[in-house]
């Protein structure tokens, strides 16, 4: 995950590790790959999820536009700087674009585009899309890229829930946009059914997804 963000062509990037109470070699690395690279921040908190995680991270940030990785993602080479230069094109609050998913021994396409209600638009909004805006993207935040200005008026925060806690800021962002662009484009890998994430244990807080409804 990390080579593949460091190694992004667009490197004018800060890029905001957070370090959620690990309990393997995850600081180690961490702290081997900023003593390479100057763009790294590692940020150290007791284990609190990944919304918290997400939410320390946005404090810290300065950029222009947020990004959110999962630690067992990648991306694709010039992911951002394909998400950023359509973002800043259409002076975008969000921005979506596609997924590959993958396992150890397959991948395969796992749109996160609905194409069918979208047909040939770019862009989608609240005003003109009300009846269905959530239906036209996935509620996943690591394949959507946020102007953080945009943020920070709205007060997004993600919840901090054991699982489901992007489903929440991603409906609101896309609520309270302006616009969203919609790069149909592959740009990032997600890895599924392996034992060690936090998919594989969402039997344990199973109503996690009502929490994030609700709100």
């Amino acid at each position: 995950c990390l080579d593949s963000i460091v190694k992004q062509t667009l490197q004018e990037i800060e890029i905001i590790c957070v370090d959620d109470g690990s309990t393997d070699n995850s600081l180690a690395i961490l702290k081997e790959y900023k003593q390479k690279d100057e763009r790294l921040k590692i940020i150290e908190q007791a284990n609190r999820g990944a919304g918290a995680a997400r939410n320390a991270g946005m404090v810290l940030a300065q950029g222009e536009y947020l990004a959110f990785m999962d630690a067992d993602d990648l991306y694709y080479p010039t992911a951002l700087a394909q998400a950023y230069v359509a973002a800043v094109k259409e002076k975008a609050d969000m921005l979506a674009f596609d997924a590959e998913y993958f396992t150890a021994v397959s991948a395969w396409l796992n749109p996160q585009i609905n194409s069918h209600l979208l047909a040939e638009r770019q862009m989608i909004s609240a005003e003109n899309d009300g009846k269905f805006l959530f239906q036209l993207l996935s509620c996943n935040t690591w394949c959507k890229l946020y102007q953080r200005d945009f943020v920070q008026r709205k007060g997004l925060q993600y919840q901090e829930i054991r699982t489901a806690n992007d489903l929440s800021f991603v409906c609101s962002a896309m609520a309270c946009a302006r616009e969203v662009v919609v790069l149909k484009q592959t740009l990032v890998r997600h890895r599924v059914l392996y034992s060690g994430n936090l998919q594989s244990v969402k039997v344990n807080t199973p109503l996690d997804f009502m929490t994030a409804l609700e709100q």
